[in-house]
């Protein structure tokens, strides 16, 4: 007899009757095993091993099935392993809008179309007059949704605080929050918000491009390098197209990203904005060994009163971001990073590089 079976948990005891071939798999903390009764055949065991691994590849390909199935667990009491426990809730460390994610390949197959989620807009490209319009148009799209959805007031009791602390070093308050996106939930809004050292020119200049290559190794610790292109202009307003490669995540292979970063103009209001807005164009095509990421970033920097007790400047930073580390726009190929690893781990990163950019703005020549 041979049962092959998921579950959270060991279904037998370790003097249980029962051969246990038992595999990890991909993505989960759960387990496969291939479960027999003994036999004084060696050979069935090394089938039943081959069964396991084999199992897990196929897993390891359709990872949604390792999901959806996950939650299914043998009940631990019971002396024999055809009887299935209840339906358990996923693990407490999945967030449940993303445990259950599918596939975007078998939610656009429900939908009847092979329609894939927006990852970067379009550049046509032709001459530079009809790139730079493009380029714009893409920035004041995503500036103005970023702007609504960070600080209009019917807004403000939808996001999901995952961070918040007090700077010991100054005192002031560092918030990272969540909030899902209406029409793409595998891709949330994630916004951080600080009270940095320095003035706006200041805060201006450290995200400045050409500063990068000293200033992001310090603040992302897989950040490869930068290669800028092609620079445009449009009804006063300077952008660079650019493409950002970072280094291999652990088992995951590298990344890259290319968008237009743009330096705007100040508000009327006195509130200064710019941006990383991903694009699709020709001058930065997929490169080989790469995985072709996602992330559209808009900074808001306000202007505060300087410190009473020691005169220091100060400014307000907003920075709301959306990011999707796997290509799962139109031609794309997965890249097997989950979406709720990045949820589950968004709040931690994300405090440690505003406290890591707090520092570097401290000790600045």
């Amino acid at each position: 007899k041979v049962w092959i079976m998921i579950s959270p948990r060991p279904p037998f005891p370790e003097y249980s009757p029962y051969f246990r071939s038992h595999e990890r798999l991909p993505n989960t903390r759960c387990s496969l095993r291939c479960i027999c009764e003994r036999s004084n055949h060696e050979k069935s065991f090394c089938s039943l091993r081959f069964l396991g691994i084999l199992s897990a590849l196929v897993l390891l390909i359709f990872p949604h099935f390792a999901e959806n199935t996950a939650a299914e667990a043998c009940d631990g009491n019971s002396s024999d392993p055809t009887r299935w426990g209840r339906r358990r809730s996923a693990p407490s460390f999945v967030p449940s809008k993303y445990a259950d994610r599918r596939s975007v390949d078998e939610e656009a197959e429900e939908g009847g179309s092979n329609k894939r989620p927006d990852r970067g807009r379009p550049i046509k490209g032709g001459t530079a007059e009809t790139t730079a319009a493009d380029l714009y148009d893409a920035y004041i799209s995503i500036r103005d949704d970023y702007d609504r959805n960070a600080f209009h007031h019917s807004r403000k009791n939808s996001w999901k605080i995952l961070k918040k602390i007090v700077d010991a070093t100054d005192g002031e308050e560092i918030e990272i929050a969540l909030l899902e996106h209406e029409s793409d939930k595998t891709c949330p809004y994630v916004r951080m918000t600080a009270v940095m050292p320095g003035t706006i020119e200041e805060i201006w200049d450290f995200f400045s491009l050409e500063n990068w290559d000293r200033t992001m190794p310090k603040m992302d610790p897989f950040y490869e390098g930068l290669t800028t292109g092609d620079r445009y202009a449009h009804r006063g307003i300077d952008m660079v197209l650019a493409r950002k490669r970072s280094r291999r995540l652990l088992t995951f292979e590298k990344r890259d990203f290319a968008f237009v970063s743009v330096s705007d103009l100040p508000r009327a209001d006195g509130v200064w904005t710019s941006g990383t807005v991903s694009v699709v164009s020709d001058k930065f095509p997929r490169a080989r060994g790469y995985v072709r990421g996602f992330q559209d970033s808009i900074s808001f920097y306000r202007r505060l009163d300087p410190r009473t007790d020691d005169g220091e400047p100060r400014s307000l930073i907003t920075i709301v971001c959306r990011i999707d580390l796997n290509d799962s726009g139109e031609g794309g190929k997965g890249g097997g990073i989950p979406m709720w690893l990045y949820v589950k781990t968004i709040g931690a990163t994300g405090l440690a590089s505003i406290l890591n950019m707090k520092r570097q703005l401290r000790t600045r020549s």
